[in-house]
């Protein structure tokens, strides 16, 4: 995204790398704002709250308002560290506000492990999202409760896909494994 004191979209300009200390909290924080355009009438609108580079995002599937859900790098200056951090938004017209964070101490540690694949449904209220981060484990969110729980993976793991017909989260491995994981506690279908 844009930052400040650097170039914007559509100006020319020097590309400028300054050191992870070097950048404010509200530098992080443009580095990791979100840009939702409105196909229909062409406004723009921004999220922001990520504290770094979004990785991934996604729309909820079955959600009765429009959801997103996203996954990024944030840095944690007082730890000089990235962490990750996944977010679920209200997107609708008037709202676009964070409604909802995962517990940073369940997700990937480590800046190697890439939160790539992700997968988020709603089925009633209780809301659930799968992420894929390369580290060989699966991770799934329940929103409602703002637990996570996680299962061991195959190597290099980037794929996250909810099968509504069978129930069960799928994910892909680099190194030739996958599987499905069921979701439980799974909510009943629709």
């Amino acid at each position: 995204g844009a930052v400040r004191m650097a170039a914007g979209f559509r100006e020319p300009g020097l590309v400028w790398l300054p050191s992870r200390e070097a950048l404010s909290p509200e530098m992080w924080q443009d580095i990791g704002t979100i840009y939702v355009f409105n196909t229909h009438d062409g406004t723009v609108r921004r999220l922001p709250g990520h504290g770094g580079a979004v990785w991934t995002l996604t729309f909820v599937e079955g959600a009765k308002a429009p959801r997103l859900v996203s996954a990024a790098w944030g840095w944690d200056a007082a730890k000089r560290r990235f962490q990750s951090e996944l977010r679920l938004w209200d997107i609708g017209a008037q709202t676009m506000k964070s409604l909802a964070t995962a517990p940073v101490d369940k997700l990937p540690a480590s800046e190697t492990a890439h939160p790539l694949g992700l997968a988020a449904w709603s089925v009633g209220d209780q809301t659930r999202v799968a992420l894929a981060a390369d580290d060989e484990r699966l991770r799934l969110w329940d929103v409602g409760s703002g637990k996570v729980t996680e299962a061991k993976d195959g190597p290099k793991n980037s794929t996250a896909l909810y099968l509504a017909d069978r129930k069960h989260v799928l994910s892909t491995s680099l190194a030739a494994t996958s599987g499905a994981w069921p979701c439980l506690p799974c909510p009943s279908s629709p």
